[in-house]
């Protein structure tokens, strides 16, 4: 049962250690979650079969579960995505301010000529 309770241990740790979702993309989060509460699953197993008493060959089965299920939180937590719509969106309505045009009409000279300063300090 040490090989069992070990593959326990160590998924364990890997469902216990923090990971931010903030920011990433939901399809990313989605995945994510999923794979943890599939890790969170294989423990409340693994502590049934440890109950039971099992054989070498249930024991083997539930080792190899348990690493899959860490490799899967594993990968998920690596494939956490940056969600980058709220920087693009950021980005293109910067641009798109940098590129209106600016009326001068009816302004002097200094004051058209610090416009035309702060505007091409943007680009």
């Amino acid at each position: 049962m040490a090989p069992l309770q070990a593959a326990k241990t160590q998924l364990q740790n890997d469902i216990d250690q923090p990971t931010s979702t903030t920011g990433m993309t939901s399809a990313s989060v989605a995945t994510f979650n999923e794979k943890l509460s599939a890790a969170r699953t294989k423990i409340q197993e693994i502590d049934r079969v440890l109950a039971s008493h099992p054989d070498v060959a249930t024991i083997r089965q539930n080792v190899t579960a348990a690493n899959a299920a860490k490799t899967a939180l594993d990968q998920a937590r690596n494939g956490l995505t940056v969600d980058k719509a709220p920087l693009e969106n950021a980005k293109n309505q910067l641009q798109h301010s940098i590129d209106t045009q600016t009326s001068t009409t009816g302004m002097n000279a200094r004051l058209y000529k610090c416009i035309q300063c702060e505007v091409n300090s943007c680009t």
